[in-house]
């Protein structure tokens, strides 16, 4: 549904696309998106081997205690925490 309502809107670029976590709730929408729209950067966690398609030339980490600024607005990442990702079972809360 993100890809159409993006194209609509005229954007068929996407600066930074941030993964919280691998749950479906948060990752299900990455590939259409991914697929769809040209992405410059990636922040999160996806398992090595993941298939992503024209995968970004910048790929990192989403972590706690990242921040920074953009178009006047400051961004601040409040979770996952370092660790969070390896672990095999966690809440969906974070």
């Amino acid at each position: 549904m993100l890809v159409p309502l993006l194209r609509a809107s005229g954007d068929e670029h996407v600066d930074l696309l941030m993964l919280s976590h691998r749950d479906l709730d948060h990752v299900g929408g990455a590939k259409a998106v991914l697929g769809a729209l040209a992405v410059d950067a990636l922040s999160g966690s996806p398992k090595s081997g993941h298939p992503i398609p024209r995968r970004p030339k910048e790929v990192s980490r989403c972590d706690a205690g990242q921040r920074w600024s953009w178009d006047g607005v400051d961004f601040v990442v409040l979770r996952p925490a370092v660790g969070d990702c390896a672990q095999t079972r966690k809440s969906n809360a974070i």
